[in-house]
């Protein structure tokens, strides 16, 4: 008897796999089918460089409103996105998502940390979109995913005219602020603020080079501390010298893909806030574990009610992580997501492409920039 349920539970578990895959299988192929939109493999110029991407143009009559992806500082494949291009293109925006600079078919030499660079790249795909026949340049903005969503904002400066722009889960404090916290983890109360301020301490001087015989005793009175290793810091010091204080440091600091001088990390998005007169909406979830989203709606708040501005629209999602997903599930699964926030999205944006007019026929002849070319 009990070989025969063994049996039946071994024959069981693959067949409810296997319907489930197929079940999985079925509806992606039937949406897939559905699409209301036609792919496009494009290629457009930014100060010389090509990069390559990809269009989707609702099937519906023109002209379209639309929509660039800009990437996070890891996600630089465009491949990454197709499941808010495809959102986007179903609620009849023409959308163009593309390889971020040096990575994918995208030409020129890649960075993860280029934000004034990459800001660029993401003016030049938006001006690209607004010069295709049928789109309508007056309705096209940006979405930009966490390091992304600075980078549109710096963007929406270059073109001066976007529709809007939405930012998920986009800084709210200098970037080298952001990688103090990152580096300290889950510090929390007390131990959180002492290993952020001697993180921040170490930081300002791997930029500056000075202030190492103090920091060094601070580094040293710490290392019995409990919450000391879990904030990343030093673990062997060597004594105070011009020769030594540089090696010190690079040992004990994690390794990073950029300079410790990058203008970039100096980088605030908030004054910028301040500066556009589009529909901004930002985008965060309150358990994101790779950025403090608490401080930063809290940041943001404080700027909005401090300089009024009421295009400004904040959204916080209970139980979000980086992506609003439920902490732990994939990167974009449209099913794991938090609450309401892809109808919210939606909600907002219909309403404010509904109350904005379509261009006249000269002002994309008057937008500068290469369009867009199929491969």
């Amino acid at each position: 008897m009990r070989l025969a349920r063994a049996g039946f539970a071994l024959l069981t578990v693959p067949a409810v796999f296997g319907g489930l895959l197929l079940l999985g299988a079925g509806a992606y192929l039937w949406r897939r089918a559905t699409r209301p939109y036609r792919r496009q493999e494009v290629s457009f110029e930014s100060e010389g460089v090509q990069l390559s991407g990809t269009l989707l143009l609702p099937l519906s009559p023109g002209p379209h409103p639309g929509v660039v992806l800009v990437h996070g500082m890891f996600l630089g494949l465009r491949h990454f996105y197709n499941f808010y291009a495809d959102f986007f293109a179903r609620l009849g925006l023409a959308v163009l998502f593309y390889d971020k600079r040096g990575t994918g078919h995208s030409r020129g030499r890649p960075s993860l940390l280029a934000l004034e660079q990459q800001a660029r790249d993401a003016a030049a795909a938006w001006q690209a979109l607004c010069r295709h026949p049928q789109v309508d340049p007056a309705r096209v903005g940006f979405w930009g995913y966490s390091l992304g969503g600075a980078a549109t904002l710096r963007a929406a400066e270059l073109v001066e005219q976007p529709a809007f722009v939405i930012g998920l889960s986009q800084p709210a404090m200098p970037l080298g602020e952001i990688l103090t916290y990152y580096s300290c983890g889950m510090l929390a109360g007390t131990l959180g603020r002492q290993a952020r301020a001697l993180r921040r301490a170490l930081w300002n001087f791997s930029r500056s080079g000075r202030g190492w015989r103090r920091l060094y005793h601070r580094l040293k009175d710490a290392q019995s501390q409990v919450w000391y290793r879990a904030a990343r810091l030093p673990r062997v010091l060597d004594e105070p010298s011009p020769q030594n204080s540089p090696g010190a440091l690079r040992r004990g600091l994690a390794p990073l893909p950029f300079r410790w001088d990058n203008e970039d990390l100096d980088f605030d998005p908030l004054p910028i806030l301040a500066r556009l007169d589009c529909p901004l909406l930002l985008i965060y979830g309150d358990r994101d574990f790779v950025v403090p989203s608490n401080e930063f709606v809290r940041r943001v708040e404080a700027f909005r009610s401090a300089h009024y501005l009421p295009h400004l629209s904040i959204a916080s999602y209970p139980g979000g992580d980086h992506a609003i997903h439920r902490p732990g599930l994939p990167f974009n699964l449209g099913p794991c997501f938090c609450g309401t926030y892809l109808s919210d999205m939606q909600h907002w944006l219909t309403t404010v492409l509904s109350l904005q007019r379509p261009a006249p026929r000269r002002l994309r002849s008057e937008i500068s920039g290469a369009a867009l070319s199929r491969y």
